[in-house]
């Protein structure tokens, strides 16, 4: 009986583990998004000017916010 009850403490204790990595992994992928989106939005408020000294064009915003942006050789 104490096996028993041992057991399904421990199903119990990995299920709220797994729920609580799945909540932080979820929490995670929000804040990511915010925040590029946050910089989608700074990036689009600068100049044409403004974007050519940071060596970018306004085409580029979007690679340089997801991170795919390669600087041209």
């Amino acid at each position: 009986m104490a096996a028993h009850a041992a057991a399904i403490d421990a199903a119990l204790a990995d299920s709220a583990r797994r729920a609580a990595n799945s909540f932080a992994r979820v929490s995670a992928w929000f804040a990511e998004r915010r925040a590029a989106r946050e910089a989608y939005r700074e990036l689009q408020s600068l100049s044409d000017r403004e974007l050519a000294d940071l060596g970018i064009s306004r085409a580029d915003i979007r690679a340089v916010v997801n991170g795919t942006y390669q600087r041209p050789i």
